[in-house]
């Protein structure tokens, strides 16, 4: 495999904050929408479509935390050598 990039977006939120990594992500939740600190945020994880081109592979997950949505967006790329 090759390089994978990843960054999360609250779709909830009016003004669709972006996110580098899952820390961040569990602290927009707490801060922003109220999930008490120090408890486990449970939630659930769909995927909305993948991709596999020549070079590269892309997929988009929908996590759902209760009423919060929040989407994630991969995309690897791949050596010339892949198939």
């Amino acid at each position: 495999m090759g390089k994978t990039t990843a960054y999360f977006q609250c779709r909830t939120c009016e003004d669709k904050p972006s996110f580098d990594d899952a820390k961040t992500v569990f602290d927009h939740l707490r801060q922003e929408h109220g999930f008490p600190p120090g408890e486990k945020i449970e939630g659930t994880r769909q995927m909305v479509s993948h991709m596999d081109g020549k070079n590269f592979s892309a997929s988009t997950y929908c996590l759902q935390f209760g009423s919060v949505l929040i989407y994630q967006y991969m995309h690897t790329e791949r050596g010339n050598h892949a198939p």
